[in-house]
């Protein structure tokens, strides 16, 4: 004789209530701001920029060969420079700061300034409207 024994049923689980999580907020001042350069020092502005490099090369797979060319450029040469290389990477800075920032960059870099880029001063900057920071790689053309 077979006795059918129903399956025994399952309780549900009750659904847990999970507290809410406190978010963390960074404080962020507005002379901290990253997409803010004008209110920051050449150093820190300096900082970032390197640290953008170095995560660009880390995710485009530079070898250790691989150098960055960093020059100042005008708008339409910045625009001339994204579209014959990929990867790279500007930032638009103040006159008055970009030689001091062109210096510190290629400082962090290890890599020496040219003889034209030691000459250039503000005006200099102002009279040929320089205003972006580019960086690009000689090597890695855009296909």
């Amino acid at each position: 004789m077979s006795r059918k024994h129903p399956l025994p049923t399952v309780k549900k689980p009750h659904p847990t209530i999970r507290p809410a999580r406190k978010q963390c907020r960074k404080t962020m001042h507005p002379s901290t701001k990253r997409n803010n350069m004008s209110d920051q020092t050449i150093e820190s502005q300096a900082k970032i920029y390197v640290y953008d490099l170095h995560n660009c090369a880390r995710e485009f797979g530079f070898k250790a060969d691989e150098k960055w060319e960093v020059s100042m450029v005008t708008s339409q040469e910045k625009a001339d420079l994204e579209n014959k290389y990929f990867p790279t990477l500007s930032a638009k800075i103040l006159p008055e700061m970009l030689a001091g920032m062109l210096s510190t960059v290629k400082f962090k870099l290890s890599q020496q300034l040219a003889a034209f880029e030691k000459a250039v001063d503000t005006s200099l900057v102002r009279q040929q409207h320089l205003q972006y920071l580019v960086a690009y790689n000689p090597n890695r053309l855009r296909r």
